[in-house]
């Protein structure tokens, strides 16, 4: 508006100039000779160099027509590009009479062909800031050219572009109509406006106060608009007492839409398909920006309410805000992920191949320096993916200088609760610290839909882990940190782990789980999961530790992020009372071998020390050279210091792991009569179970997919 202005009043001081000077009789000769009167006084009132630079006409009448074909005006010395402004067609109606006296009443202005940059320098400055006037233009009667009146509005065709230079970002909006209309120049303005901003829909329409008013000083500036802004159905309506200036605004703000995507991609993001949304606040300003006060949100039928106010004084806009809600849904975000994934809108790696097990699409770490923030989220229940449910949420979000810091604590959480820290740079560092606290592995598995032969097992662990990349793939395979996981008695499904198929994971536990054919359940004592990763490389010396009631399961090895390739190796031994002959058979060596997409399995029923040594370096050098075969000697091999059953105490570092046999004379002691009747029935179950295990195998190893 400023810049319209500027140009406006330098046109009608011109026109006022040679009305002045008796020059209107004269109309009839070309007018081309005025050009230098008419941009002198647009570069007197803007400060900056102006030029026409096609044909200038005009048609005498009341009002008074100008037309020109060509028109710039400069830039600020500092800009990107030399013109601030070029027309290529321009037209503007003006009434005479009231110019004598010094009131600018345009009838019409028309411009086509409109190209405009606005832009913010590396040191805060902007480009639509001009001088200071010079003096006003002697009308000759003492009168000056002041705000005009307008009646009538025709723009088409205009290009307006924001860059901001600190940030490196860049705004584009084509206006492909803008029509204002009036009954008189005193009368309230209709306006239409069909644009598209960063490639989405903008159409506006409505009506504002007379142009007059803005500066009038009496009652506040009037504004009621409707439209479609990037998708959303807006409304816009109130008053602001002074509105050239940004102050006093008072403003009621609805919007609706579907989705928040379109929102998203006008500042570079690129979000899944979002559920419907709907805002209602009262707008005002602050002293560093604005405010929507009163904030009633509702996002896929829950409901936010809270303040957020945008500050712009500093280097980039700062969002600071506290969010509320009872009960929020956001399982339909989540829900939008997995079908962009579904449409192969993700990483190209598919299971059963030598891909990236991680996505590796670039993630957006720029759009971290667009703004800063510090927005507070607190819930009192928040539902998540397949109906997962948290209670007691509170999430903080710290933006600064392109560094995010995100503080979650979540008093509920699968009856247990869950705190940590995760942050992310501008420059693509990711950390993650997250601490659980009783949360139940099996109903959070089986919430999450991944299986349901878990039961119970409450799941105390952290998880405290950096990386530095450009994608989820970049960053785990340069990953260093720990993971530290325990989990507390619950049961396996064996029923359900027979319906589960022939995934890796199932064909594991039951392998080394030989009871699950004659057994309905098998009691969980305990699970531990240990390991440091460096590098990318994920280490399990002996911190792989399972307890049931029957079986003591330890596992040592390596995850080498780097290629994607897992190692790792289960030795597992069968607790007192199973008779000699199953003991023998149960205690043997399971491995896992090959892709991290496409595992397989490999047993040695053997189990001893000697067929363990065959299978190749140790773990640290395996490390030092960058291999895959790190199953050595002094892996699950042990001190012959800890006992069988105690695989937990070994994975946490409390005991050494024993050999297999160590405590065979307690085992012993402890086993039930090997001869009776009900004995021999229950080891022909086990065995029966072990080779139908052994079989499915055999059979599924060739087309497992996944872990």
């Amino acid at each position: 508006m400023n810049i319209a202005l500027k140009i406006l009043i330098g046109f009608a001081a011109a026109v006022l100039v040679l009305v002045g000077a008796g020059v209107i009789a004269l109309f009839v000769i070309d007018p081309n000779q005025y050009r230098g009167v008419i941009t002198a006084q647009i570069e007197r009132t803007t400060g900056r160099d102006a030029a026409i630079e096609g044909d200038l006409s005009w048609d005498i009448g009341f009002p008074l027509a100008i037309s020109v074909d060509g028109f710039r005006l400069a830039n600020a010395e500092w800009s990107s590009r030399p013109n601030m402004v070029t027309v290529g067609e321009g037209s503007v109606a003006v009434a005479v009479l009231p110019l004598i006296k010094g009131e600018l009443q345009v009838a019409s202005l028309h411009l086509k062909n409109v190209d405009i940059l606005l832009e913010t320098g590396a040191d805060g400055r902007n480009n639509w800031t001009f001088q200071a006037d010079q003096a006003q233009p002697d009308d000759g009667g003492g009168g000056s050219a002041s705000m005009p009146s307008v009646r009538e509005v025709d723009i088409q065709d205009a290009t307006i572009t924001y860059h901001d230079v600190p940030s490196g970002q860049t705004l584009t909006s084509q206006i492909k109509r803008f029509d204002v209309r009036s009954d008189s120049f005193a009368s309230p303005l209709e306006i239409a406006l069909a644009a598209t901003l960063a490639g989405a829909p903008v159409d506006i329409q409505g009506v504002i106060g007379p142009l007059e008013q803005l500066t009038g000083g009496g009652s506040p500036y009037p504004v009621d608009l409707q439209g479609t802004v990037l998708g959303a159905d807006v409304q816009i309506d109130g008053q602001i007492a002074q509105p050239l200036q940004g102050e006093g605004i008072d403003l009621t703000v609805r919007a609706e839409a579907e989705s928040l995507a379109s929102e998203a991609e006008v500042i570079g993001l690129q979000l899944p398909p979002l559920p419907p949304f709907a805002i209602n606040g009262q707008l005002t300003d602050t002293d560093s920006g604005y405010a929507l006060d009163d904030l009633d949100a509702s996002v896929g039928g829950r409901d936010l309410s809270g303040r957020i106010e945008v500050a712009l004084g500093g280097q980039r806009p700062k969002i600071v805000g506290t969010l509320t809600s009872d009960a929020l849904d956001v399982g339909d975000v989540f829900a939008g992920s997995a079908a962009a994934e579904g449409n192969g809108e993700g990483a190209e790696s598919s299971p059963g191949g030598n891909g990236p097990l991680f996505p590796d699409e670039p993630l957006p770490f720029d759009a971290l320096a667009i703004a800063d923030a510090d927005v507070t989220l607190k819930v009192g229940r928040l539902t998540m993916a397949n109906g997962v449910t948290a209670d007691d949420v509170a999430i903080d979000v710290k933006l600064s200088d392109g560094r995010l810091v995100v503080k979650q604590t979540v008093g509920g959480f699968a009856d247990g609760s869950l705190d940590g820290e995760v942050q992310a740079g501008k420059d693509g560092s990711v950390r993650i610290d997250l601490t659980s606290t009783g949360v139940e592995a099996g109903k959070l598995l089986k919430a999450l839909a991944i299986t349901d032969m878990l039961q119970g097992a409450p799941l105390d662990g952290r998880v405290n882990v950096s990386g530095n990349g450009k994608s989820v793939n970049d960053i785990v395979a340069g990953l260093n940190g720990e993971v530290s996981l325990r989990l507390g008695e619950g049961g396996i499904d064996n029923e359900a782990l027979e319906l589960a198929g022939g995934d890796i994971a199932t064909q594991l536990i039951g392998v080394i789980n030989p009871f699950a054919e004659s057994d309905k359940a098998t009691p969980l004592k305990c699970g531990v999961v240990r390991t440091t990763i460096q590098d990318g490389i994920a280490q399990f010396n002996n911190s792989i530790g399972v307890e049931t009631d029957k079986m003591s399961v330890v596992g040592a090895g390596v995850v080498n992020f780097k290629n994607n390739r897992i190692d790792i190796g289960f030795r597992t031994d069968a607790l007192e009372g199973l008779g000699l002959s199953v003991a023998e058979f149960a205690a043997k060596f399971v491995r896992v071998q090959g892709t991290l997409t496409d595992p397989s399995i490999g047993v040695d029923p053997a189990g001893s020390a000697a067929g363990i040594a065959k299978l190749g370096a140790t773990v640290g050098a395996a490390v030092a050279t960058g291999g895959i075969s790190l199953i050595g000697p002094a892996i699950l091999e042990g001190a012959q210091q800890g006992g069988v059953g105690e695989a937990c105490e070994v994975a946490l570092g409390n005991k050494p792991e024993a050999q297999p046999g160590a405590n065979a004379s307690d085992a012993q002691s402890g086993a039930a009569n090997p001869g009776s009747p009900r004995e021999k029935n229950r080891q022909g179950g086990v065995l029966e179970g072990v080779e139908q295990n052994l079989t499915r195998l055999i059979h599924d190893a060739g087309r497992a997919r996944g872990f």
